[in-house]
């Protein structure tokens, strides 16, 4: 009975440390994954912004071609 009640508490032991080693790590790789979603967040911003100057531009350079092709007739 004694080696029943050993085998128990030390199942239950086990248990225990494992479901806290889990559990911190499923936290902290939590914490991992919004970091990485804000950087992905920020390097979309990026590119939209990138990307809309990149249009400027060249509607910039378009108008600058229509605005001098209109002087040279």
């Amino acid at each position: 009975m004694l080696n029943f009640l050993i085998l128990l508490f030390a199942m239950t032991a086990s248990g225990a440390i494992g479901y806290f080693l889990a559990r911190d790590r499923y936290l902290g790789q939590s914490d991992k994954q919004l970091r990485v979603l804000g950087s992905e967040v920020l390097r979309m911003r990026r590119r939209t912004r990138d990307a809309e100057a990149q249009s400027a531009r060249s509607k910039f350079e378009r108008d600058k071609m229509k605005r001098t092709a209109g002087k040279r007739r």
